[in-house]
């Protein structure tokens, strides 16, 4: 942009009108060309300033009723990202370019210089600002179609707006010192060590971004676990720097992004798209209580209407088979409830079988023998989970007295030593 002003008839009859005028009413000739000059940039800022107002108290306003008219989103979406008031900032200054030749000549390049870097500067900042309204936009109209995948490229947007800003602060500096961007950038060679240390979180968190959502390692809505941080929740958010996790109690945990690249984190969301969550617990059970069993033992076992109530007809039949052909599990009645167990899971009606189900000893530790039992439930819901999960359990501990068999607790074995 030049502000360049040549011989102008038309601004010249004006400004001699002006400081005939002045002279007229007893300034002398030199303070009246000095004053008529600056009224007439006074008028010409003025009306400036009233065209702003125009457009940016009237005309926005006309614009946005517009926009909630109209059937599609990106206008809108424009309107809200203060698209339209931007653009319309660019109108001001230009009117400043038009008339300002009326008020000054060439013969003031100083002045006329300092205006112009100054209207440069602010055309500048005003486009990079417009550049950043219309990469919101575009991300922002994406998670109107309520894809949350988007949500994702949020730490790229937030790069993008960083490095216009940094390339802005580069075209202000070489507009002040009038040198292009390559000369500034050379010029700044020197502070790179300092910039790049200035700017490392800012740069560690770009490049963890780009793996993290390349790889599809996390996405808005996942369930994380991240070791030493406290993060036990729902992620929320994803940018430049951090990852924000909100734990099921609530609270906030911000989470460095490139600490989830150099460190491990659990991600939930094969659990939640399986459909079929996971239960590993065991009983422990009291080693004392573990015996050999006879026929009269099975036979009450088998007939004893309280355990056949949780077995469907099919599993009775199959249990009674399995006893009658004599199982080596059922010749222990620890054996006898591994296999209530197993029918008892298989016909329940929240359990699934796929991928597996393992009931199995684990070795003693002192505290009672730990039968663990690892099945899935069909459903990821928290609440349900819990609730079914603590009903199986409650069953199968209020059965095992059924086989002869008894809890294993601490307060036993306090009870024996006495």
């Amino acid at each position: 942009m030049l502000l360049q002003i040549e011989n102008l008839t038309f601004s010249d009859k004006i400004l001699n009108t002006a400081k005939n005028f002045l002279t007229d009413l007893g300034f002398s000739p030199s303070r009246a060309d000095m004053w008529d000059r600056i009224i007439i940039l006074v008028v010409i800022l003025v009306l400036a300033f009233l065209v702003y107002l125009l457009f940016n108290k009237v005309i926005i306003k006309i614009a946005g009723y517009i926009v909630n008219h109209t059937s599609t989103k990106w206008d809108l979406i424009l309107y809200k990202k203060k698209f339209f008031h931007r653009v319309f900032l660019l109108i001001p200054p230009l009117i400043i370019i038009i008339f300002l030749p009326i008020a000054f000549s060439s013969k003031y390049a100083s002045f006329l210089n300092i205006m112009d870097k100054a209207i440069t500067i602010y055309l500048t900042v005003v486009t990079a600002r417009i550049i950043i309204s219309l990469i919101e936009t575009c991300f922002d109209y994406y998670l109107t179609k309520g894809d949350k995948s988007y949500q994702q490229y949020k730490s790229i947007i937030d790069m993008s707006r960083i490095f216009i800003y940094a390339f802005l602060c580069l075209a202000i500096i070489g507009i002040i010192l009038n040198m292009d961007i390559k000369g500034v950038i050379t010029g700044l060679g020197a502070f790179a060590a300092v910039i790049v240390l200035i700017f490392k979180d800012t740069l560690l968190g770009f490049i963890a971004g780009i793996q993290l959502t390349h790889n599809k390692m996390i996405s808005v809505g996942d369930w994380i676990t991240v070791p030493n941080t406290g993060a036990n929740g729902n992620i929320i958010e994803i940018s430049i720097l951090t990852i924000k996790v909100q734990n099921f109690d609530n609270t906030f945990v911000y989470v460095p992004a490139y600490s989830l690249v150099t460190s491990s984190f659990q991600n939930w969301i094969g659990m939640a798209q399986s459909g079929i969550r996971r239960i590993k617990k065991p009983i422990l059970l009291d080693i004392n209580t573990i015996k050999e069993i006879d026929s009269s033992d099975i036979s009450k076992i088998v007939n004893d209407n309280t355990l056949c109530s949780y077995l469907s007809n099919e599993g009775k039949t199959t249990f009674q088979s399995l006893v009658n052909d004599f199982q080596p599990a059922a010749s222990t009645n620890m054996g006898m409830y591994r296999l209530w167990i197993t029918l008892f899971l298989e016909n329940h009606k929240n359990v699934t079988t796929d991928p597996y189900m393992i009931i199995n000893d684990m070795p003693s530790n002192g505290a009672g023998l730990p039968l663990e039992i690892i099945f899935f439930i069909t459903t990821t819901n928290w609440n349900l989970y819990e609730q079914i999960q603590s009903t199986i359990y409650e069953q199968m501990m209020g059965m095992a007295p059924k086989f002869g068999l008894k809890i294993f607790q601490f307060d036993d074995c306090i009870a024996l030593k006495q």
